[in-house]
């Protein structure tokens, strides 16, 4: 029997050189909605409008538009209200991207330090408290360490989760960013 042959990308090329689609406000405006959920994890409305933060009624989801550093849009992060499943759109790398990078440049541009973390939820409780922060949405890797890199603050603050995985991730960012920033560990 003659069978085709089946070609894997084994090295799964995550170039950024990959042209991008950004999302339009049409799009976003489907999702320009709040949800109880928005509250119950403390956002404010100050923060709810800053980042755009909506609900897809389709998917019972929080919508979260995650920005490149001229601040387009370049795919959503949707997170289930009723249990913690995250989605992010066929075909993108997040890895590429750092959630708030661009608010805290915009915002926050003469702060001498920025908090990271791994989910979009909590770095949005710190904005809450006017602190700016950052998320990986994960626990880093691909271009992130660069952009963080290049971002113009002095000092990150660490501030990932308190597990094995957020261990992972602190030890990771301590050594791709030990030479390029002062960092503290939360």
């Amino acid at each position: 029997a003659n069978r085709p042959k089946l070609n894997l990308n084994l090295t799964r090329d995550k170039s950024i050189d990959k042209e991008v689609k950004y999302i339009d406000d049409k799009e976003l405006d489907g999702y320009r909605y709040t949800h109880p959920y928005m509250y119950k994890r403390l956002l404010t409305d100050d923060v709810i409008e800053l980042f755009d933060i909506g609900f897809d009624k389709e998917t019972n989801c929080i919508t979260m538009p995650v920005h490149d550093l001229d601040g387009k849009t370049v795919f959503i992060q949707r997170r289930s209200v009723n249990g913690k499943y995250h989605h992010y759109d066929r075909g993108v790398d997040k890895t590429n991207y750092v959630y708030g990078a661009y608010e805290c440049i915009k915002y926050h541009k003469n702060s001498g330090s920025v908090v990271i973390c791994e989910s979009i939820l909590n770095a949005l409780t710190f904005w809450t408290v006017d602190i700016p922060a950052v998320a990986l949405m994960g626990l880093g890797g691909g271009n992130q360490y660069n952009i963080l890199k290049k971002l113009p603050f002095k000092s990150y603050i660490i501030a990932m989760d308190p597990d094995i995985r957020g261990d992972k991730g602190r030890d990771n960012l301590i050594q791709k960013l030990k030479n390029s920033k002062i960092l503290y560990d939360f």
